[in-house]
């Protein structure tokens, strides 16, 4: 498959050098500064995967100077920035090409679908930690990594499978879901919790549980989340999603999870599409969700400094 990542932040650089480095016609499409995309098309990608440093020479683009439609589009920019970046990468996109949104928040199929039908649109979520340390340079750890992905019409497609054979055979562990929406949400209820505490914080998840309630905030957003997804008619594993946080807080030593990372770099981050879009919805149907009430603000109030 000819293959574009359009985003050259931890996930697309990750997904980026794996594809890259196994063999996949990849380009990086960077959607943010020019030193970014030169630095990739100067050096390449390096990766310090655990205690392994990978360089992959990828090739490399700006949004919006290619015009040759890809066979899969992988969108990898801020869920808030997804809309205007696809307007410039139109060129990219043809009547055969299936795009690929594995984001951050919910509200991605929406938007992904103004550019193409949801009967060529993959989506899911992943657990897959990642940090940008430099221009074309990031940082993954952990054991777990996985994504999840299905169609967004939910039906079986033969080009899921492909795609997912893709991503095993490099290194990207994929599984498809049997319900790729509860995926989502239960990495959106995760998200909500974990995201905007780290970042109010300043804080790596790792150590939420130094502080007796820091753990429960966390649960606390989770457990808002998750019953909403329920309340939506959305089937989520609330077992799995709580086993998953408390994995977290132990593999992930260090680790500031991208709300942080954009906090600490006077960033504006996805505030609006995570907590932000789970107190719309919740808000539509009359459910109550105060602790992500809080901390949406507060992380909204925190961006006025930028």
């Amino acid at each position: 498959m000819k293959i574009a990542v359009i985003g050259t932040g931890a996930m697309g650089m990750l997904f980026g050098a794996c594809l890259a480095d196994g063999g996949e016609d990849v380009t990086m499409v960077t959607a943010g500064r020019r030193e970014t995309e030169e630095a990739i098309r100067l050096h390449g990608i390096h990766m310090l995967w655990d205690e392994k440093d990978i360089y992959v020479k990828v090739r490399t683009a700006m949004a919006g100077e290619l015009h040759d439609p890809f066979d899969l589009v992988i969108l990898f920019t801020k869920a808030q920035d997804s809309s205007a970046v696809l307007e410039k990468c139109r060129g990219m996109i043809g009547g055969d090409t299936y795009l690929m949104t594995l984001q951050n928040g919910l509200g991605n199929v929406e938007r992904t679908e103004k550019f193409v039908p949801r009967d060529h649109i993959i989506c899911g979520a992943l657990t897959m930690p990642g940090a940008v340390t430099g221009p074309g340079e990031i940082r993954t750890m952990g054991t777990d990594r996985k994504a999840y992905i299905g169609m967004a019409d939910e039906s079986d497609c033969a080009l899921l499978h492909e795609v997912c054979g893709v991503m095993n055979a490099c290194g990207l562990t994929a599984e498809i879901a049997d319900d790729v929406y509860g995926a989502i949400w239960g990495k959106a209820a995760l998200n909500s919790g974990f995201n905007p505490v780290s970042a109010l914080t300043r804080l790596p998840q790792s150590r939420f549980c130094e502080v007796e309630d820091g753990e429960r905030l966390v649960f606390d957003i989770m457990e808002e989340t998750l019953g909403l997804a329920e309340k939506l008619g959305v089937n989520v594993d609330r077992e799995a999603a709580f086993a998953r946080a408390r994995t977290i807080m132990v593999t992930h030593k260090g680790h500031f999870p991208s709300m942080a990372q954009d906090i600490m770099n006077g960033r504006r981050t996805e505030i609006d599409c995570l907590n932000g879009e789970i107190v719309r919805r919740a808000r539509a149907a009359g459910y109550p969700v105060p602790r992500n009430e809080t901390v949406c603000t507060l992380v909204r109030l925190l961006e006025r400094n930028f």
